[in-house]
């Protein structure tokens, strides 16, 4: 039986069905390796033209961001070159590595065009200084008139020199992937007779297929079945997990609430007892003056001593109490209503208040291009007159004292700093003066709340202040302000 007419044929079919298959895979095997190296090169054909694209671009931005400062004046063109200078060298590199393991030719051309971006870019940059000089555009335009047009021609000439030379290449790749496509679907057409051949064998595969695929459902549903009894397990124990976790929350709110209570009514006793002591101290001051304008002659020499320690140390206690009343009505008296206040404003306010300060010591303050702060207008003064007279009080007796005041940017935040040349201080007490009641120097007037007083602002604002010095180098206090 197995070896009758009809077993020979079906040997001889299926041993030519699977030379037919081998045949087939091989060559298209070998066709779509063919058509991914020509699809890749069409490809990266089109990328480099689109690199070149993005190159030139992103030099006209350029130029146009220095055109506008150029014109304009305005600082914002600088940042816009700022942004899209490096994109023109990260444009040009790429171009670069596009087209490397090409020709001599090519490579030496996109090599060229980097040397011309970058001294594109350095012209724009010579031009930038010049204009932030004060020069007049004009003249600068005039006198490098002809050093920009010949740059932007030598960028254009390159950049069109590599287009055209990757046009041509494209155009050939095309046409050698539409052949490839051509010989693909004379394979394909084959193919589909062949495949034709090989349903009576899929169908036999498929009986089996479904066999298989019953018992896997069966095992399948065993699994699920098992799977959702540990979900509802896992389920009920997060569950429980959750209910703990708003139990907690509920404490901690309330701990929260009751500490936010507290800190009032410590501020509310605080404003209280200050307010209250004003009197009496100013009552002690004024009968030991009296003691010491009527009857200093008369009084014995230790007593006359008492006398004035008696002054001097109600007027201490009056100058702390000053403190603490102000410190108190920060958070008493805050004022919720933000508005845009401009800092140049503030220290312009803050300069009178403090004028007698400033020229009993000779002081010069210098500000440039302060940005304007969103919050209360009452607190940025008392802010700034706080660290302005902070540089005035511990100024140096060796130097003029000087102190300058700058803003930048510091990505959601403002960054603002006031720098002074005094005696400065340790590094080790850069935390330890922020805080209340805290004095290096005592042999300086102050009751030790203006920088605690500082610090309570910027926070309560979103913000945070810090300090850096050195011993004799000066100090420099910097705060972030929200943007």
């Amino acid at each position: 039986m197995h070896n009758s007419p009809l077993t020979r044929k079906s040997h001889t079919v299926f041993a030519l069905l699977g030379l037919i298959t081998v045949l087939l895979g091989g060559t298209t095997v070998f066709a779509m390796v063919r058509a991914r190296a020509d699809v890749n090169e069409v490809e990266r054909s089109h990328r480099i033209l689109t690199a070149i694209q993005s190159l030139k671009a992103s030099v006209t931005q350029t130029e146009s961001s220095v055109r506008g400062y150029m014109v304009s004046g305005d600082e914002a063109f600088l940042d816009q070159f700022a942004q899209r200078r490096p994109q023109a060298e990260t444009d040009a590199i790429n171009l670069r590595a596009l087209l490397d393991g090409d020709s001599s030719e090519q490579s030496h051309r996109v090599d060229e065009l980097l040397k011309e971006v970058r001294r594109r870019i350095s012209y724009h940059l010579l031009t930038i200084e010049e204009r932030k000089a004060g020069e007049n555009p004009l003249e600068i335009g005039i006198r490098h008139k002809n050093e920009g047009r010949r740059l932007s021609n030598e960028i254009d000439q390159l950049a069109d020199e590599l287009s055209a030379e990757e046009e041509h290449k494209l155009a050939e790749r095309t046409t050698q992937r539409r052949q490839t496509q051509i010989a693909m679907l004379s394979l394909c057409g084959f193919g589909f007779f062949a495949s034709v051949t090989l349903v009576w064998v899929g169908q036999k595969a498929i009986v089996t297929y479904r066999d298989l695929r019953d018992r896997s459902e069966e095992g399948l549903e065993k699994l699920n079945a098992n799977l959702e009894e540990r979900v509802a397990e896992r389920t009920a124990s997060l569950q429980k997990v959750n209910a703990e976790l708003e139990d907690s929350k509920t404490n901690l709110t309330q701990l929260v609430d009751a500490l936010r209570r507290s800190n009032i009514e410590l501020e509310k006793f605080a404003y209280a007892v200050g307010h209250d002591l004003q009197e009496p101290i100013r009552n002690v001051k004024i009968f030991a003056e009296l003691l010491d304008d009527r009857y200093d002659a008369s009084l014995p020499q230790d007593a006359q001593g008492y006398v004035k320690t008696i002054i001097e140390a109600s007027s201490r206690l009056a100058e702390v109490v000053s403190a603490l009343l102000e410190y108190a009505r920060l958070n008493l008296d805050s004022n919720d209503r933000l508005e845009p206040v401009k800092l140049d404003d503030v220290v312009a306010i803050v300069e009178e208040n403090l004028l007698p300060q400033i020229q009993s010591s000779g002081a010069r303050i210098t500000y440039r291009n302060l940005p304007s702060l969103t919050g209360s207008r009452l607190e940025l003064l008392h802010l700034i007159q706080h660290l302005m007279g902070n540089s005035l009080k511990y100024r140096s007796p060796d130097r003029p004292c000087r102190i300058d005041i700058s803003a930048e940017r510091d990505g959601l935040y403002w960054k603002v700093s006031v720098v002074d040349n005094g005696i400065g201080f340790s590094s080790d007490y850069k935390d330890y003066i922020f805080g209340v009641l805290r004095r290096l120097d005592r042999n300086n007037s102050g009751a030790g709340f203006g920088l605690a007083i500082c610090k309570n602002i910027v926070e309560r604002h979103g913000g945070r202040i810090w300090a850096e010095s050195e011993e004799g180098q000066g100090a420099t206090f910097s705060f972030l302000w929200p943007a």
